[in-house]
Formats: structure tokens, C-alpha cells, sequence
């Protein structure tokens, strides 16, 4: 081990794949309580206007398209090999339950699922 007081997930990542994995950030489209009004208008305060995703790509692209943006950006800094992917921008996970069964629907469409199956490591 080493002496981090916490075991990250980048540590873990590293050992076990054996090398970095660089994060894909990619955007599902959902909102925030902080910034909608649930509980908030202003965001939090380490988010930027963009969200905590402002390296996601747009939400109207395609799951395989989000992918495919965010390797190449990462190939023009790095010389990475492997890759996660996560949905960040804003918290992903706050939406109304219709629209997170919709959101789910809509990730395995054939043209989704395919491309989460295809990246996977």
C-alpha cells in the first residue's frame, strides 16, 4: 500500500489494471437541486457554471459520441490506453423516477448499449 490516509479510486484503479485509467466524463442531461430550485438556485460552490462534468460533452450526443469526444481529448494530452467512463455533469443521479426509468431506456437502446459494451475494459 502506500501512505495515503484514504484508499482512492485512482489507486485502486492502478492496481488493478496495472497502469493509470483516465475518466471519461459524460453527461446525461440532469439537473441539480442546488441549481433547479428544489433546493437552490446558485449551484454549489465547487461547481461551475457548467457543473462538476465541464469536461463531459454535450448531453444531445450519444453515448458512443460522449465517448468518442473525451478519448480524443484525452489522446491529444496523454498517451492513455485505458478508460472509464461515468456520467458527472451536475449529479446525474437527481431526476424524477419517470425520467430516470426514460434515461435508463434510452442508455440501452441498441445504439447505447453497444457502445457501453463496447468500451467496457
Amino acid at each position: 500500500m502506500n501512505d495515503a490516509r484514504y484508499y482512492s479510486l485512482n489507486t485502486y484503479l492502478r492496481q488493478t489494471f496495472g497502469e493509470k485509467v483516465y475518466r471519461l466524463s459524460l453527461n446525461g442531461g440532469m439537473t441539480c437541486p442546488n441549481r433547479d430550485g428544489s433546493i437552490g438556485t446558485g449551484g454549489c460552490i465547487f461547481c461551475s457554471a457548467g457543473g462538476s462534468g465541464d469536461f463531459a460533452a454535450s448531453p444531445q450526443q450519444s453515448v458512443t459520441g460522449q465517448i468518442a469526444q473525451a478519448k480524443l481529448l484525452l489522446r491529444e494530452k496523454t498517451n492513455c490506453r485505458k478508460y472509464i467512463a461515468y456520467f458527472q455533469a451536475y449529479t446525474n443521479t437527481y431526476a424524477p423516477s419517470v425520467f430516470f426509468v426514460h434515461f435508463i431506456r434510452k442508455l440501452c437502446t441498441a445504439r447505447h448499449c453497444g457502445a457501453l459494451h463496447r468500451y467496457q475494459m
